[in-house]
């Protein structure tokens, strides 16, 4: 259907090849659908450039009322998040809608649809690659969650509260796994009084340990931590997979486990402008040619979006930084 949109467009006007491009890149968008590490943030609306977000950390226990009631303290943390443009685009020659030969042009149309869709959860796993040190990826922050400390680090602190740690070094194996769930689970609100009753839902790993995962999901025995003989495997089917390939190089071995079930996630996505398209296609006559048109005899369409990923509760996910 988008070729027929796009044909008419160089039939009868080129500037109603703009409206077949929005059309055509709406329907991909819709076929592409959400990324599974999408799961890894809560979304929330932005009205404005920047956003400041305040934050509680997390909530006191839920006890008896005596006295004064217990409150969180409401503003000890403050996420400042700025929004940010994002854009990508490509460029057709006039002939190509005069001659009619756009067989590979919706295949770019859906490319690009693609691309946009895929951006926020790229932004979700550069952010957990950079929440060891800051430095995997500078253009993704430096690496800092809401109380100081790396968003995987040893030493978060809540209002006053016990020290807690949501970051291993261990290489992904049923007993590093299992390690990993026992620390989710130790999680405890900001007085240190209650769990915050947190348990896995989703390992996120890179190509690298796939068949890993895999076998960890899916094996009915796995080598027992001793390396001497197989033993039941307690983790068949109790988490999903996702698999990034952002999750490679130097970080390959990296690997995630996420209690994803509830509202508050490990991060937010903060959207400003959902993706939509522009183009420059100018139309007929010279008075109304546009610039690429003109100069080049170029059509230029994009996608464009504006919002950014920040982190909001390391409590939720615990990450292994494999050296």
């Amino acid at each position: 259907m988008a070729g027929n949109m796009f044909q008419i467009g160089n039939q009868a006007n080129l500037e109603a090849a703009r409206v077949g491009f929005h059309v055509a890149l709406m329907q991909s968008l819709i076929a592409v659908g959400p990324d599974p590490a999408e799961a890894l943030y809560a979304e929330v609306p932005s009205t404005t450039s920047i956003e400041e977000h305040q934050w509680l950390g997390d909530l006191p226990g839920f006890e008896e009322w005596k006295g004064d009631r217990k409150l969180g303290e409401f503003d000890a943390f403050k996420l400042r998040v700025e929004n940010k443009d994002w854009a990508s685009g490509i460029r057709v020659h006039q002939n190509q809608f005069k001659d009619d030969k756009l067989g590979l042009f919706s295949m770019q149309v859906a490319g690009l649809a693609q691309k946009a869709r895929r951006h926020r959860a790229d932004l979700c796993i550069k952010q957990l690659l950079n929440g060891f040190a800051g430095n995997v990826y500078t253009d993704a922050g430096n690496g800092l969650g809401y109380d100081g400390a790396f968003f995987f680090s040893t030493s978060h602190t809540s209002s006053g509260g016990p020290t807690q740690s949501n970051k291993m070094t261990s290489a992904l194996s049923a007993s590093s796994l299992a390690e990993a769930e026992r620390m989710l689970k130790a999680m405890k609100t900001a007085d240190g009084k209650d769990p915050l009753e947190l348990q896995g839902t989703h390992l996120i790993v890179g190509p690298k340990l796939e068949e890993t995962a895999n076998k960890l999901m899916k094996n009915d025995m796995v080598p027992s931590a001793a390396g001497t003989a197989p033993e039941s495997n307690i983790h068949k089917g109790r988490y999903q997979t996702i698999i990034s390939r952002r999750i490679a190089g130097d970080q390959d071995d990296y690997w995630f486990l996420a209690d994803l079930s509830a509202p508050i996630r490990p991060m937010i996505f903060q959207l400003r402008e959902d993706i939509s398209s522009s183009a420059i296609v100018g139309g007929q006559g010279t008075q109304s040619d546009s610039v690429p048109r003109f100069k080049k005899g170029e059509l230029w369409f994009g996608a464009e979006a504006r919002y950014n990923v920040a982190y909001l509760a390391w409590q939720t996910i615990i990450g292994s930084q494999v050296a």
